[in-house]
């Protein structure tokens, strides 16, 4: 009897032995494969996390370059505004000169071309009127055209206003307008102070 319950306890426990064995090889393999999958998922969100992280140092960087790039227009016009108004102070003192009459003949004379009309109104500040009647009757001659000094007067630093007689045509060429036009030009020779020289 004892060699029986022996027989069956061994065999019994070969058997637990076994389905012990199959399932901690199941087991390793489940565990190996969720391991695999674990790894797999980490790494993606590993990589999603750098990608956000990446985004987000863009976005910053991106903002802090445009706020930069704001400022540095700011200043360039502030610095702009205080050079005209620095010229524009010289221009009023040497508008009583004689070599001024010289500029005003020149200004009419752009003025005269641009517009292109043998009518034209010429137009000055209340200061100039005086100047502008004498060259324009001069101008008026030299270029073969009719010139007629606009009564009413214009709020300028200096220079003129030219029109064709029916107003379809106007050619701004007051000190105000030449210098707004070089604001392009003042602008780029001024950004290249406010960058760093590397």
């Amino acid at each position: 009897m004892e060699n029986v319950i022996r027989k069956v306890v061994g065999e019994a426990s070969e058997e637990v032995k076994a389905i012990f064995e199959d399932g901690l090889k199941e087991s390793l393999k489940v565990l190996e494969v969720s391991k695999s999958a674990t790894i797999i998922e980490a790494e993606k969100m590993h990589e999603s996390t750098k990608r956000q992280a990446e985004t987000l140092r863009l976005r910053v960087l991106s903002g802090v370059e445009l706020t930069t790039r704001n400022k540095l227009l700011d200043l360039t016009e502030q610095m702009m505004n205080e050079v005209f108004q620095k010229t524009f102070g010289r221009i009023e003192k040497i508008t009583s000169s004689d070599r001024y009459k010289t500029s005003i003949k020149r200004l009419l004379e752009e003025g005269v071309d641009a517009v292109a009309s043998k009518d034209l109104v010429v137009s000055c500040n209340k200061k100039d009127a005086k100047i502008l009647k004498a060259i324009a009757e001069e101008v008026a001659n030299e270029r073969k055209v009719n010139i007629r000094v606009a009564e009413e007067a214009i709020e300028s630093i200096g220079g003129v206003q030219v029109r064709n007689s029916d107003g379809t045509m106007f050619y701004d060429n007051t000190i105000e307008a030449r210098m707004e036009r070089l604001k392009p030009l003042l602008r780029k020779g001024i950004a290249p102070l406010f960058m760093s020289k590397e």
